[in-house]
């Protein structure tokens, strides 16, 4: 079978065209506000961020720099806990009590707010 047949170009074109006719597009003027006011920042629907409440980095509370690296892996990589002890080299319980430290979760709900964000405005502009 000949992968550039008239019957299979005309297919493709169809498939273009109704692409382009019926996606939704969005248009993004960086001159004004965004629209986007909240996102979710853990698992589940009901824990959402609001954008006027966003500490920056600097504000939040201070933790090792362990942990805190920590926290941002674990913001931007999935592994169970156990994994995540094995890679930090310590017990499945140290890591629990890090995930309950206030300082890690808050680090852990910026770094998500902002990845996603960021992947919002990559979709946006392709």
């Amino acid at each position: 079978m000949r992968t550039n047949s008239p019957a299979l170009m005309d297919a493709i074109r169809a498939r273009v065209r109704s692409y382009l006719v019926e996606t939704r597009t969005y248009s993004v003027d960086p001159t004004l506000p965004a629209v986007v006011v909240r996102a979710p920042v853990e698992t589940g629907l009901s824990r959402f961020i609001n954008v006027d409440n966003i500490p920056n980095l600097e504000d939040l509370p201070f933790i090792p720099e362990r942990m805190r690296d920590f926290a941002f892996r674990y913001a931007t990589e999935y592994m169970p806990v156990k994994q995540w002890a094995k890679v930090y080299n310590v017990s499945p319980e140290t890591i629990r009590s890090w995930l309950s430290h206030e300082g890690v979760r808050a680090y852990i709900a910026v770094c998500r707010f902002e990845q996603r964000m960021f992947n919002l405005a990559q979709h946006l502009t392709m």
